[in-house]
């Protein structure tokens, strides 16, 4: 039964494309925003801490492999934490970003997203 609950929840944790609100309440006025960001610097699955909210670093183009590496011009991807050229096929139209999102099981091939940020996705189900 304990192992059916933990593979529940593993597979819960990683099929979503939000971070998890780690906010725990404990900061002075709210200076992480509340809103999901993080406490102290910490962040769960896998993500990291930049400028008060967990992101995935490893396909974040504002956050591309640390917080504040932003990937721009014809490297405008960011695929496993380097800024690359994006492969979606087609290409994105203005105002869409070519996003590798990693989840559950196997990964499809990366897809545009609207917005300047890619979904989350599981950077530790890979």
């Amino acid at each position: 039964m304990t192992r059916l609950f933990v593979l529940a929840f593993v597979l819960a944790a990683c099929g979503g494309t939000t971070a998890p609100n780690v906010d725990a309440g404990n900061d002075a006025a709210g200076a992480d925003g509340g809103n999901g960001g993080c406490d102290n610097g910490a962040c769960a699955g896998g993500l990291t801490c930049c400028s008060g909210a967990c992101v995935n670093t490893g396909n974040d183009p504002q956050n591309c492999g640390g917080c504040t590496v932003q990937c721009s011009g014809a490297a405008s991807m960011c695929a496993n934490g380097t800024c690359a050229v994006p492969t979606c096929s087609p290409a994105c139209s203005a105002g869409q970003q070519c996003c590798q999102i990693d989840g559950a099981g196997p990964s499809g091939p990366p897809q545009c997203e609207t917005g300047t940020s890619c979904p989350i996705g599981c950077p530790l189900c890979k």
